[in-house]
C-alpha cells in the first residue's frame, strides 16, 4: 500500500489540532458569572460581576489593578427540558459555542485578536456524542467562505451569529432551548483556541502551499527510515570531533556518549530520537548537545547556532530552562570559566506566555517578552540590554578584564585606568579591535585544543585496536591467553608426534606401493614389447609368405604333361623363384623330386601360408592371454596403491588439522599475542610521552587544566573509549565549551556595537534591525550569542520565526523556514504528533527526547471524531486496521488491546537516523539510571523496560528516614465524583502521616517539607481532597509549609522528582482497577519520581490480586522488599471519628501488654479475636503467646485468630504451616482470609485497631520493631467499632467459602448485645 501524501497527513493533523482546541467547552458553577446577552452586546460588564471574575481568575494574586483578564464566554448555551419520569430530572446543559474576551479593569469587553468564537467539536458530526447540533463539514465550509472577524466586538458577535445559524440550520436538538444568559468564566490565554492560534495559522499556510514543506518536515511527515546502529567505529570517529560539555564534575554515561556520537554524525534534515527513561541524564545530554554546537560554530567562525527547546509540558519547559541556568552556576571560579559579561547567568532565553512572565522573572529566568511587533526595539526582558549604551560599555570592560585575567595574567586589565587607555585598549588600539584580537586568539586556542583532543583519541585508539583485535581488554587477559596457548601446545605435542609417525608409515607404505606399481608397469611394458615384436615378425612373415605364394601361383605353369611346351610359364622360372625366396626350404621336397604337378605346388604353397598365419594367430593369442593376466594383476596393484594414497591423505589431513590447531590456533595466536603484548607495552610508554609532549607544546593547555593525569598513564591501560571520553568530557571538552562562551560573548559585544550604531543613525541597511528577513535573522542570531537556546512551548513557537516583506503594494508576514539550526524536543512522548509540525518546518535538524513508556499525550478529541477526521483526510486506511492503530502518526487509539496513542516520540522513532544496538525501541536508548535507589527503579525495569535500565544510584551515606519501599494499608471507601473518584479516609491518612513525620524529615534533609515530599494520585478529586486535608492540618498544627506540599495527578508530575513520593491509589476492596492496570505508564511515572523512598498508602489488597499484572508487579516489590509503615491511620472498619476517640498506644511493649492481658483475663464462655495478617516464630512461639492461649482455652475461653492463608503457589505473603500448627496445638482456632491487611484485637472489653501485627512483631527485641500506632476503644464506641470490624471480617470469610463465617466474633456479638441492652 502506498504511503499517504504529506498533504493528507497535514490535513488530518490540522483537523486534530482544531478539534482538540474546540473539543470541550465547560463551565464550573462555582466559578462562572452569568450576564444578560444585551450586556455583552453593549461591551461593558458591571463592576460587581467584573470584580467577581477578577477574584476568581487563576492568577488573581498576581494581577495588578491595571491588568486586563481573559474570560471565556458561552455565546450559545442550550438547556434541556425537565423530565419528571426519568431518574435524572433534567437533560444535561450543552455549552455549544464560546469565545475568548479580554476584560479591562473598568469592565470594557474586547475581543481576543486571532481567537474567533468556536463551536464545541464534541457536538458536531462525526462524533460519538449522544446529542449533536450539526456537522463539522458545514462549519468548515461556512468559515472558509466567511473568514473570522475579531476586529471589534460587534463584528465578532455578528460573525458568531452567522456561524451558529449555518451550523444549526436544521434546528436544535429535541427538548433543548437556548439560554438567554451568557456565562463568563475567568481563563488563562493558554486555553483552547487562543493557545493554538499560531499553530493554526501555520497549518493554513503550509496546506495552501506544499512547496513550503522543508526537508526536515518531510522526514517527520513521511518517516519510515531504517536507522543505523551506533557502532564502536562510529563512536571512535565521533570522539575525535570537536565537542563540548557543560561540567567538569563528571563525564557522560556510556549511552549519553552514544547519543553524543550519533549527534556528531547527524546531518541536515535528519532526526535523532533519544529514548530517555526517568533519571537517565536527559538534561546532561541536552547540555552536551548545546555545548557541542557552540564549540563547532566558534571553531569554524560561523554564525552562532540558534537552538530551540520546546515541549507542551510546562514541567519539561522549566526543566530545560533550569538545565541551562544550572550550567552557568557550576561554582567554577577560574577566570576563563565565568561569564565575562555580567547578569547573563543562563544559556536559555525563555519566551513565556503573558500569564507566566511574572513567575518566570521571580524564578530568575532570562526572558524575552514580545511587544507589539517582532522589531528589535519592541522586545522586553533580557533583549532590552542590547539597546543599552551603559550595558554595552560595561560588557566591553568586563570582557576585556576577563580576557586579560586569563591570557595576560601578568598584566591585569583592571590595573589600567580609563585615563591611561582613553578610547584605546591596553594594546594601544581601540577597545573593539582589542576584543576582535581577543576573539581571534580564543579561536586559535580552541583549534589547538581540538588538535590535542584528536591526538589523544587517535593515540589511544591504537592501543584499543590491539586489544580488540586479540579479543582481550586487559594485559592480564592477554597473558592468560598466552599461557593457555602454551598449555595447548604442550598438551598436544605427544599426539602430534604420534600423528607424525603415522604419517611417516603411511608415506613409506605409499612409496612401496608406488614403486611396486611402477616396476610392474615396467615389466609389463617390456614383456608386451617382446610379444608385440613377435606378432610383428609373424605378421611380416605371413605377409611375405602371402606375397611369395601369390608370386609362385602366378608363375606356375598350367597343369599337364605338355604345359611346359605350350605355356609361356616355365617350371625353371618357378624353381628359380623358389630358390631366390625366403621359403626355399619349405619347397625342398618338391624341388628334389622335380615335381611338375601344379596341384602339388599349390598344396605346398597353401601349407606355407597356413603355417605363417598359424604362427601369427599363436602370437596374438599369447599377447591376449598376457594382457588379461596383467590387467588383473595391475588392478590389484592399483587398488593397493589407491588405498595407500588414501591412507596417506588421511594421515596428512589428520596431521595438518592437528598441527593447524596447534600452531595457527595456538602457536600463531601465541606469537600474535606476544607481538601485541610487546606493542602494547611500547604504546603504554609512548602514548603518555606523546600526549604530554603535545600538551606541553599546546599553548594555554596547562592553564586550562589539560595537564592532569590521563587514564593512559595507568600501567594497565587498555585504550578504553569510555575512559578516554570521560577524561575529555571533564577536561578538554569543558574547556572548549567555556572558551566558546567567551568567544560568543566577544562576538555579541561587536554585534551590539553595530546594532546600536545603526539604531543611532537609523540606518537599517548598514545593520538591519526592523522586521525584514535579514533583521529578524540577525536579531535571533545576536541573542543566540549569549543565550543559544530559545525555550518556548510548542503552541507559541510559530510566532517567533516570522518576518515582514513587501509583496506588491502591501506588507505581508512570512515564516523563516529551515532557519533554526536545531530543534530540541523534550518529553516528546506526551506530545501529540500534530503539535510539532511548525517546529520541524522551522528547523534544519532535530533531537527529540522522550519516553513512550511514560504518560501519553492528553487529547480531548474522541476516537470516533479522530477516525472521522482520518477518513475525511484520506489517511484512515493507512493508519488503522481492524485491531487498532498501525501507524504512530495517529492521534488517538481505541481503549484496550494495549493500543498506543500517537505521539511525537513514536513518530520520530520511525524517522531517526541512528539507533542504539539492540535497543528496546528505535533510537538511542539511555540506560544508566541515576535518580532512584535500586529497589525503586527495579520495579520500573520489570514493569516496562524489560531489564534494560542499569541502576547506578549510590546508596545514601546516611540512611534516610524511610526505606526505599514502604506501604501502609488504609481501609477506606472509594466514591465516584463525576467521572473520577476519591477516597477521603486515604486522603486524611496521608495528610496526617505527613504532618506527624514532617519534623523528622526536615531535620534529616535540612530543608522545608515541601521540598522533601510529593504526593501523587491518578485522580483529580483525590488530589483536591489531599490538598484540603493538608491545608486544614497545616492550620491546626501551625506547620505553614504543610499546605505548600506538591500534590498532583500523575500527568502533572512527569519530569519532577522528590526525596519522598507518596502514592495514593484511591481504591477500595471492591474497586475495579482496570484503569490502573491498563496504564503501566501511570505507575512508571509515579514510581520513578522518588529519589529515596516510594510509599504506597491505600487499600493494599489491589496489589495482590494478580502477581503478573501491573499492580501485582508493584505489590510484589512492596511486600518482598518493602517495609510496612507504622503510625498510618485508617486501617480499621469503623468511622474515623469513632476509632480516633480512643486511647493511642505506640510501643511494642504497650501492644504486647494489651494482648497478654486480654488472654490472661479471658473468662469461660468469652471470646478473643486476634486479626494478624502475618505470623512470625518470634511472636507465635513466645511463652507469653503459647501459655496465654493454652490457659485461656483451658479456662473455657475461645481464641479465634484470623490470618492469611498458608503459603502456596496461589498465595503470596502467606503464613507458614508450622506456625499455624503451633497456634492450633495451643488451642486457637484459625480462620483464613487470602488478602488480609486488617490488624485488630477484640475482646468483650475493648477493640484495638491500627497498624500493629499482633502475632508477627518480635518479642525478644522489641526495640528493633517499628513504632506502630493502635487506637484502643472501650464502652459504647468500642461496641460500634467491633460491630463494624466483625461485619467486614465475616463478609470476607463468607466470600472465600468459609463454612462457618459467623463463628468469628459470635460470642463477642452476644456480649455486645448484652452490653447494649445493659
Amino acid at each position: 500500500m502506498p504511503k499517504p501524501s504529506n498533504h493528507a497527513v497535514l490535513s488530518y493533523w490540522r483537523a486534530a489540532l482544531l478539534d482538540d482546541a474546540q473539543m470541550s467547552i465547560s463551565f464550573k458553577n462555582d466559578e462562572l458569572v452569568a450576564i444578560d446577552r444585551n450586556i455583552l452586546s453593549r461591551g461593558v460588564i458591571p463592576k460587581q460581576q467584573n470584580d467577581i471574575l477578577r477574584l476568581k481568575h487563576p492568577k488573581s494574586k498576581d494581577l495588578s489593578p491595571e491588568d486586563p483578564i481573559t474570560v471565556m464566554a458561552g455565546l450559545r448555551v442550550l438547556l434541556g427540558e425537565r423530565n419528571h419520569a426519568a431518574q435524572n430530572t433534567k437533560s444535561p446543559v450543552l455549552f455549544c459555542m464560546a469565545a475568548l474576551f479580554s476584560i479591562e479593569p473598568d469592565g470594557t469587553i474586547k475581543p481576543c485578536i486571532d481567537s474567533p468564537p468556536w463551536i464545541n467539536r464534541e457536538l458536531l458530526e462525526p462524533s460519538d456524542a449522544r446529542i449533536l447540533i450539526g456537522d463539522v463539514s458545514v462549519m468548515d465550509a461556512w468559515i472558509e467562505e466567511n473568514p473570522p472577524k475579531t476586529g471589534s466586538l460587534a463584528a465578532l458577535l455578528e460573525w458568531s451569529d452567522g456561524l451558529w445559524n449555518a451550523v444549526t440550520a436544521h434546528g436544535l436538538p429535541e427538548k433543548y432551548t437556548p439560554w438567554p444568559k451568557v456565562p463568563l468564566q475567568a481563563a488563562e490565554s493558554s486555553i483552547g483556541m487562543m493557545a493554538t492560534q499560531h499553530q493554526r495559522k501555520f497549518y493554513d499556510t503550509i496546506i495552501d502551499d506544499e512547496g513550503l514543506i522543508t526537508p526536515l518536515l518531510d522526514r517527520y511527515l513521511s518517516g519510515s527510515t531504517t536507522p543505523k546502529d551506533v557502532t564502536e567505529a562510529l563512536r571512535w570517529n565521533a570522539a575525535s570531533m570537536p565537542r563540548g560539555t557543560m561540567t567538569s564534575a563528571y563525564g557522560m554515561s556510556p549511552t549519553q556518549g552514544e547519543a553524543m556520537s550519533a549527534f556528531s554524525e547527524l546531518k541536515k534534515s535528519e532526526i535523532l530520537a533519544v529514548n530517555g527513561p526517568p533519571g537517565t541524564g536527559k538534561t546532561t545530554l541536552l547540555q552536551g548537545i548545546v555545548a557541542t554546537m557552540l564549540v563547532n560554530s566558534a571553531i569554524k567562525n560561523h554564525e552562532p547556532p540558534v537552538i530551540v527547546g520546546t515541549s507542551t509540558n510546562n514541567q519539561a519547559v522549566t526543566n530545560i530552562i533550569d538545565a541551562m541556568k544550572k550550567a552557568m552556576n557550576s561554582g567554577d571560579v577560574r577566570p576563563w570559566a565565568k561569564r565575562w559579561i555580567v547578569n547573563a547567568d543562563s544559556l536559555g532565553l525563555y519566551f513565556p506566555s503573558m500569564e507566566k512572565e511574572k513567575s518566570a522573572i521571580e524564578a530568575g529566568y532570562l526572558i524575552a517578552s514580545m511587544g507589539r511587533s517582532l522589531e528589535t526595539k519592541d522586545w522586553g526582558g533580557f533583549p532590552e540590554r542590547e539597546r543599552s549604551l551603559e550595558d554595552a560599555q560595561q560588557a566591553r570592560e568586563t570582557w576585556l578584564k576577563g580576557f586579560y585575567q586569563t591570557f595576560r595574567p601578568d598584566r591585569p586589565f583592571n590595573t589600567l585606568t580609563q585615563a591611561e587607555c582613553g578610547e584605546e585598549g591596553p594594546e594601544g588600539v581601540d577597545i573593539l579591535t582589542s576584543i576582535e584580537n581577543g576573539i581571534d586568539e580564543i579561536r586559535e586556542v580552541m583549534s589547538s585544543f581540538c588538535d590535542l583532543g584528536q591526538l589523544i583519541v587517535l593515540q589511544n585508539k591504537f592501543i584499543h585496536d590491539l586489544f580488540a583485535a586479540n579479543g582481550c581488554i586487559t594485559t592480564e587477559e592477554i597473558k592468560t591467553c598466552i599461557e593457555e596457548c602454551d598449555q595447548k601446545i604442550s598438551e598436544r605435542k605427544p599426539k602430534e608426534d604420534e600423528l607424525r609417525a603415522e604419517l611417516k608409515t603411511a608415506e613409506n607404505h605409499f612409496i612401496t606401493c608406488r614403486d611396486a606399481a611402477d616396476q610392474a608397469k615396467q615389466n609389463i611394458a617390456n614383456s608386451k614389447a617382446k610379444l608385440d615384436a613377435e606378432i610383428a615378425k609373424a605378421e611380416a612373415e605371413a605377409n611375405e609368405a602371402g606375397k611369395h605364394a601369390i608370386d609362385l601361383i602366378a608363375a606356375l605353369p598350367e597343369g599337364g604333361r605338355f604345359s611346359n611346351f605350350f605355356s609361356g610359364k616355365k617350371w625353371p622360372s618357378v624353381e628359380k623363384l623358389v630358390a631366390s625366396g625366403a621359403y626355399a626350404e619349405h619347397f625342398r621336397p618338391l624341388m628334389q623330386s622335380q615335381s611338375r604337378v601344379r596341384e602339388q605346388w599349390l598344396e605346398t604353397i597353401n601349407k606355407l601360408t597356413e603355417h605363417t598365419d598359424a604362427q601369427l594367430a599363436e602370437a596374438k593369442t599369447v599377447l591376449e592371454t598376457f594382457t588379461k593376466k596383467n590387467e588383473v594383476e595391475m588392478k590389484g596393484i592399483i587398488e593397493r596403491l589407491s588405498h595407500a594414497s588414501d591412507a596417506l591423505s588421511q594421515a596428512k589431513e589428520a596431521f595438518n588439522e592437528y598441527t593447524f590447531a596447534t600452531y595457527n590456533l595456538a602457536e600463531n595466536r601465541r606469537n600474535k599475542l606476544l607481538s601485541a603484548l610487546q606493542n602494547i607495552t611500547n604504546l603504554r610508554t609512548m602514548i603518555p610521552v606523546s600526549i604530554a609532549e603535545k600538551i606541553s607544546n599546546t599553548k594555554w593547555a596547562s592553564s586550562f587544566g589539560l595537564d592532569v593525569p590521563g587514564p593512559w598513564e595507568n600501567p594497565n591501560w587498555n585504550g578504553s573509549l569510555l575512559a578516554v571520553e570521560d577524561f575529555l568530557d571533564r577536561t578538554l571538552r569543558y574547556a572548549l565549551f567555556q572558551l566558546a562562551l567567551r568567544y560568543w560573548e566577544g562576538r555579541w559585544i561587536l554585534e551590539v556595537e553595530a546594532l546600536q550604531d545603526a539604531i543611532g543613525r537609523n540606518d537599517n541597511k548598514a545593520y538591519p534591525f526592523r522586521v525584514g528577513e535579514k533583521a529578524i535573522k540577525a536579531m535571533y542570531r545576536r541573542w543566540a550569542m549569549l543565550t543559544p537556546l530559545f525555550i518556548i512551548t510548542a503552541s507559541s513557537l510559530p510566532k517567533l520565526p516570522k518576518f515582514r516583506k513587501r509583496e506588491g503594494d502591501k506588507f505581508v508576514d512570512r515564516y523563516l523556514l529551515d532557519f533554526f539550526d536545531l530543534l530540541i524536543v523534550d518529553e516528546a512522548g506526551q506530545i501529540s504528533p500534530y503539535q510539532l509540525v511548525p517546529g520541524m518546518a522551522f528547523s534544519q535538524q532535530s533531537v527529540v527526547v522522550g519516553d513512550v513508556y511514560q504518560i501519553e499525550p492528553v487529547v480531548t478529541t474522541s476516537h470516533a471524531t479522530d477516525t472521522g477526521n482520518a477518513r475525511k483526510a484520506g489517511v484512515q486506511p493507512y493508519f488503522w486496521d481492524d485491531d487498532g492503530p498501525i501507524d504512530p502518526r495517529v492521534v488517538t487509539a481505541p481503549p484496550g488491546n494495549g493500543n498506543l496513542m500517537g505521539s511525537v516520540m513514536r513518530v520520530v522513532q520511525q524517522a531517526t537516523t541512528f539507533t542504539s544496538p539492540n535497543s528496546l525501541v528505535p533510537g538511542i536508548f539511555l540506560r544508566e539510571h541515576r535518580r532512584c535507589r535500586k529497589d525503586i527503579i527495579e520495579i520500573c525495569n520489570e514493569l516496562v523496560y524489560k531489564g534494560q535500565l542499569k541502576p547506578m544510584t549510590a546508596e545514601p551515606k546516611e540512611d534516610p528516614p524511610l526505606p526505599p519501599l514502604s506501604w501502609a494499608n488504609v481501609n477506606g471507601k472509594a466514591e465516584r465524583v463525576g467521572g473520577s473518584q476519591r477516597n477521603l479516609r486515604e486522603a486524611n491518612a496521608i495528610a496526617n502521616w505527613i504532618c506527624e513525620s514532617a519534623v523528622e524529615w526536615e531535620k534529616f534533609y535540612k530543608k522545608p517539607i515541601q521540598k522533601i515530599v510529593t504526593v501523587i494520585t491518578p485522580f483529580g478529586p483525590q488530589r483536591d481532597s489531599i490538598k484540603r486535608a493538608l491545608m486544614m492540618l497545616g492550620k491546626q498544627s501551625r506547620l505553614s509549609n504543610i499546605s505548600k506540599i506538591k500534590v498532583g495527578t500523575v500527568n502533572a508530575m512527569q519530569g519532577a522528582e522528590s526525596d519522598i513520593v507518596i502514592f495514593s491509589p484511591t481504591c477500595d476492596k471492591t474497586s475495579n482497577t482496570n484503569f490502573l492496570e491498563s496504564k503501566k505508564s501511570l505507575l512508571n511515572v509515579a514510581i520513578s519520581r522518588a529519589v529515596h523512598s516510594f510509599v504506597v498508602i491505600g487499600t493494599m489488597e489491589i496489589f495482590e490480586r494478580n502477581p503478573s499484572s501491573t499492580l501485582g508487579i508493584l505489590g510484589k516489590a512492596l511486600f518482598s522488599k518493602g517495609q510496612e509503615l507504622g503510625g498510618v491511620r485508617g486501617n480499621w472498619s469503623a468511622e474515623d471519628s469513632v476509632v480516633l476517640s480512643g486511647h493511642r498506644i505506640s510501643t511494642p511493649d504497650e501492644h504486647h501488654a494489651l494482648l497478654d492481658e486480654a488472654l490472661k483475663s479471658l473468662k469461660p464462655g468469652e471470646e478473643i479475636v486476634i486479626v494478624s495478617p502475618f505470623l512470625s516464630a518470634s511472636a507465635v512461639n513466645s511463652p507469653a503467646i503459647q501459655n496465654g492461649i493454652r490457659n485461656a482455652v483451658a479456662r473455657g475461653g475461645l481464641v479465634n485468630i484470623v490470618t492469611r492463608a498458608p503459603t502456596a503457589i496461589d498465595y503470596r505473603n502467606g503464613t507458614s504451616p508450622e506456625l499455624r500448627k503451633s497456634l492450633q496445638d495451643a488451642g486457637a482456632k484459625l480462620h483464613d482470609i487470602k488478602l488480609l491487611h486488617s490488624k485488630t484485637l477484640m475482646s468483650s472489653d475493648f477493640i484495638a485497631e491500627g497498624s500493629f501485627n499482633w502475632l508477627s512483631v518480635r518479642r525478644e527485641e522489641p526495640n528493633k520493631a517499628n513504632l506502630d500506632s493502635t487506637w484502643v476503644l472501650k464502652g459504647r464506641k468500642a461496641e460500634a467499632a467491633k460491630e463494624a470490624a466483625l461485619e467486614e471480617l465475616n463478609a470476607l470469610l463468607s466470600s472465600q467459602g468459609s463454612s462457618h463465617p459467623t463463628e468469628v466474633g459470635r460470642l463477642l456479638a452476644k456480649n455486645n448485645s448484652r452490653a447494649t441492652q445493659h
